[in-house]
């Protein structure tokens, strides 16, 4: 496990270092963001499964985007605070590009899961589609490769749903609700969809650029055996320029 990081942590820096090469060649810019905060439950908005729960859930991550390019580098993490629980720490790498085009937005990449007991490589992609009466249309793909099926299984997740933004006093309001499904991933039975999921949150500014997100959602089951959930949290997030 130990090894996989520190090889994941050596790839990140690369990929990095050779952005930042290529930036004088584009006249581009690389801007970061940092983001730390806590969730009171940590699923899978496919699934719907709740793999852990209880105790707080710390989660991080640290992204580096290219402009205009729209090639970006992130790394993830989440723990829970009860370290005896299965999933309780899981760190993610990720390459991806979003591009806009016309009224779409394209986007793609790879992401390696790093869990506890087996990792899993996944190929995403993602679509928004042009919005209507402010609605934005959007599908998101998954598909998950084990490195070890004995142990986990693979498969395709899926979630496609509305999105958008509504002004309440001056304030925006992120809107999102969703279905999600799955083609049998991780063992369980197919479900078509699986899950719904509605949730709102909205971003306050604290002290130049540092801004904080509070965000709830509710999920309910549509098929297999997830459950009625409530989720809640809140996250940091402070961007910053590295080259402009």
């Amino acid at each position: 496990m130990k090894r996989s990081l520190y090889s994941l942590a050596a790839v990140a820096a690369f990929i990095v270092v050779s952005l930042l090469s290529i930036v004088p060649a584009f006249a581009a810019t690389v801007t970061g963001r940092l983001d730390l905060g806590a969730k009171n439950m940590y699923s899978s908005d496919s699934i719907g499964d709740v793999f852990y729960r209880d105790h707080l859930i710390p989660q991080g991550s640290l992204t580096v985007t290219h402009e205009p390019s729209g090639v970006y580098v992130q790394l993830w993490t989440s723990m829970s605070l009860d370290r005896g629980r299965n999933f309780g720490k899981e760190t993610d790498f990720t390459v991806g590009i979003t591009r806009k085009v016309g009224g779409f937005v394209f986007g793609g990449g790879y992401s390696y899961w790093a869990l506890v007991g087996v990792d899993l490589h996944d190929l995403f992609a993602s679509v928004d589609f042009p919005s209507v009466l402010g609605a934005t249309p959007y599908l998101c793909v998954d598909q998950a490769l084990p490195t070890d099926a004995d142990v986990l299984e693979g498969g395709v997740l899926y979630k496609a749903g509305l999105k958008g933004t509504v002004d309440v006093a001056g304030q925006p309001f992120a809107l999102d609700a969703h279905l999600g499904g799955h083609d049998g991933a991780f063992g369980k039975n197919p479900a078509h969809p699986a899950i719904g999921k509605v949730g709102v949150s909205t971003t306050i500014g604290v002290i130049g650029n540092l801004s904080v997100t509070p965000s709830v959602a509710y999920q309910f089951p549509i098929s297999g055996d997830c459950g009625n959930e409530v989720f809640y949290g809140a996250n940091l997030s402070f961007p910053f320029d590295i080259v402009k």
